[in-house]
């Protein structure tokens, strides 16, 4: 694992592993995904619509992993997934430094969020999705109106960090 720390961002020696697959249904896709983040920690997983040979249309399964984590996680696509072929294409991901802090005083308690920072600029604060829709679901309310009140109170928040920051 190579960490390099840069003033603005971090870039790390990441593996993307990618395979095209035609005979699992969407469900069975969404499930994969959950469990190759719960499960096995990969880093991010997607799927991607891809035309394939003979003009059949399928999806292709993508999973993020630190490289040290390549091998578990490939045994685990063969174990978990219908491929029989995987792709491992090596990459840097450069992104910013990040950390969690709580929305505190919104209408419906303290909600989760996510900083992101440019060097020591504020670029991103956004209220954990999770978090929002738990309270809405506990309130019977809509998830927009949690979301609304969230958002704004991140956005200000935003803004004083960064004038803290300015002196």
């Amino acid at each position: 694992l190579r960490l390099v720390e840069k003033s603005l961002w971090v870039e790390e020696e990441m593996v993307i592993l990618q395979c095209n697959i035609d005979d699992m249904t969407a469900e069975a896709l969404g499930h994969l995904i959950d469990v190759f983040m719960d499960k096995y920690g990969a880093r991010d997983a997607w799927v991607e619509s891809v035309g394939m040979k003979k003009g059949r249309i399928g999806q292709q399964f993508n999973v993020l992993c630190y490289a040290v984590d390549k091998d578990r996680l490939l045994k685990g696509l063969f174990e978990e997934s219908s491929s029989i072929g995987v792709r491992c294409v090596p990459i840097i991901r450069s992104s910013l430094r990040r950390e969690m802090v709580s929305l505190h005083s919104t209408l419906y308690g303290d909600i989760s969020a996510k900083v992101s920072y440019l060097g020591d600029k504020v670029v991103s604060l956004k209220p954990e999705y999770r978090d929002c829709e738990a309270i809405a679901r506990s309130r019977d309310m809509p998830l927009k109106e949690v979301l609304s009140e969230a958002t704004a109170l991140a956005h200000t928040m935003k803004q004083d960090l960064n004038q803290r920051s300015i002196r």
